[in-house]
């Protein structure tokens, strides 16, 4: 019987559109392990004050994020992430999945302006 492929899932957006909160959802859903970037940000006590503090730890705790994705997808476990990145990322997004040889799933969120959160 063949083993069927663990998914990776990402949520791509603007800011405020409703990433984290659909990302925590379907992680529930799909029983899969959620990487959230502001959480894992704010569990290492990094200070966010401005959108270059946010930049520049983004950038390594994505790459923490990768890792520790590739590793679970591999135990044939579902993963969803919330890294906060865009559609342009799909590159990223899709070499985390060949390593690990899994399927992807990518939701891009489009909301207005005016109806975005803070």
């Amino acid at each position: 019987m063949e083993t069927q492929k663990p998914t990776l899932y990402a949520m791509t957006g603007c800011i405020g559109a409703g990433k984290t909160t659909f990302a925590k959802k379907l992680s529930k859903e799909k029983k899969a392990v959620v990487f959230l970037i502001d959480e894992s940000i704010r569990r290492l006590g990094l200070p966010i004050k401005s959108v270059e503090d946010y930049d520049r730890y983004y950038r390594g705790v994505i790459n923490i994020i990768a890792d520790s994705a590739l590793h679970i997808l591999r135990l044939n476990q579902p993963v969803v992430l919330d890294f906060g990145g865009n559609i342009g990322q799909l590159d990223w997004l899709s070499s985390i999945a060949d390593k690990a040889t899994a399927n992807i799933e990518i939701f891009h969120l489009i909301v207005p302006l005016e109806v975005r959160s803070s």
